[in-house]
């Protein structure tokens, strides 16, 4: 199945943002060089987005350098190993070898699902390593506690996405659509139920990128449907089925699919022209959140009718209503490294606001003051304070990550039957119970 398509990247954006809040300090004292001569940190790489996640991280380590006598060797498991690298390096972890930092957990291990790695006891403890608790002011803690099991910080969350939908609030008005309702997932379901069964729903909902609903399973994913510590998957949950019969009036409605290449992001003027003209409702910028979306919202707002005003929204979990964050720039510690101390120092640096204000910039940083530096760049000195707002009100709210991606993919394959008339939903949500019981339980 083609899912990597569904992963739009945000337009890519070079330069430095203006420190809007981060002192953009040099690390303190205590955070200085290090005593302790010939370290050499083994660093884990993916080749999994070369044109940008690669390059941005050798430049933050040769930065690192420059501030501490520590080596960093990366290493490419992609390349060392081929086919199954995943797989490999988990079994080299689990046999007590492996590299001292694993980069991008998710990322890397997207055939291996990264909750049962982390109950494998492979990964340390970061938590009093880096000393994260109570610092609700200073990072999105739901974020950071995504990465948690039983209570150790084993995956430390740096960069993160959002998939978000953008209208203008005179389109929603003439559209009879409440958009302060889908603060709540419930209320989301049900202003979109409302709207399919109305007489002004618009072909098609969401212009081009509407395939982003047939993933509301997202919002079900963790922790209502599968339960790891107790390796048991319960669909039977009320909003388990209210999703897929969602999504089912939604194919019944217009024809779509997650295969082909129909993901053109609109902007500027051709998106407002969309917008306007009644051929959508949302416009969406697919998986983002960092630079490509303001610049994106950026672009489109001179563009909207005199007086209007862009409306902002994202896709919520329907077990605390907060947004869906996506895993995009992720670490964690080899338990038996043999420098755990310079592991914990350089993911340590990563979180400082030297880096989290001004690297990754297409995403958004797990740091709370790096989300307003992002705002406040020159990039977007022209921003109107009430956009600027919109996506305060957007990020001030994300909440659990989302690690693995297999997961909507497979159920979508599993309910094809389902919303094609093929199979009853009994049938088709029995299969998919089944496939996962064995999945959790191997």
């Amino acid at each position: 199945m083609k899912f990597s398509k569904l992963r739009i990247l945000s337009i890519l954006m070079i330069g430095i943002i203006a420190l809007g809040g981060c002192s953009g300090s040099a690390p303190s004292d205590a955070e200085g060089k290090r005593d302790t001569e010939n370290v050499t940190l083994t660093v884990s790489i993916s080749l999994w987005n070369p044109s940008y996640y690669i390059p941005e991280l050798q430049s933050i380590i040769h930065e690192y350098r420059e501030e501490k006598n520590v080596d960093i060797e990366l290493v490419d498991y992609s390349e060392k190993y081929g086919e199954g690298a995943a797989q490999k390096l988990s079994a080299e972890l689990m046999s007590g070898r492996g590299p001292d930092v694993i980069v991008n957990p998710g990322m890397f291990f997207h055939s291996v699902d990264i909750h049962k790695i982390m109950s494998s006891g492979v990964f340390e403890d970061l938590g009093p390593l880096l000393d994260l608790e109570g610092k609700e002011d200073r990072y999105f803690t739901k974020v950071l506690d995504s990465g948690k099991h039983e209570d150790k910080q084993l995956i430390v969350p740096l960069f993160f996405s959002i998939k978000s939908f953008v209208s203008t609030r005179n389109v929603l008005e003439k559209n009879h659509f409440d958009v302060n309702r889908c603060g709540t997932y419930d209320g989301f379901l049900s202003e979109f139920n409302n709207y399919l069964d109305s007489d002004v729903a618009t072909p098609p909902l969401i212009y081009e990128q509407r395939c982003l609903f047939l993933f509301l399973s997202d919002s079900i994913y963790d922790p209502s449907v599968i339960d790891y510590n107790n390796r048991s998957v319960d669909f039977s949950l009320p909003e388990v089925r209210e999703t897929y019969e969602f999504i089912k009036k939604f194919m019944d409605r217009y024809s779509l699919s997650p295969y082909g290449d129909n993901y053109y992001i609109p902007g500027g003027n051709d998106g407002a022209a969309l917008l306007q003209s009644g051929k959508a409702l949302f416009l969406t910028q697919g998986e983002g959140g960092g630079w490509g979306t303001l610049y994106w919202l950026n672009e489109l707002n001179p563009w909207i009718e005199e007086g209007d005003q862009l409306v902002m929204t994202a896709l919520r979990r329907s077990s605390d209503d907060s947004v869906i964050t996506y895993e995009q720039v992720s670490m964690a510690a080899n338990r038996n490294s043999r420098s755990l101390e310079a592991a914990a120092e350089f993911i340590n640096y990563l979180l400082s606001d030297i880096v989290q204000c001004s690297r990754f910039d297409v995403y958004m940083p797990v740091y709370k003051q790096g989300v307003e530096a992002r705002i406040r760049s020159e990039w977007w000195k022209d921003m109107p304070e009430y956009l600027r707002n919109a996506y305060r009100s957007v990020a001030n709210d994300v909440g659990g990550m989302q690690f693995n991606w297999r997961f909507p993919a497979d159920m979508y394959e599993m309910m094809e039957p389902y919303y094609l008339g093929k199979e009853s939903y009994d049938s088709c949500i029995s299969k998919a119970e089944n496939r996962f019981s064995i999945f959790v339980d191997e």
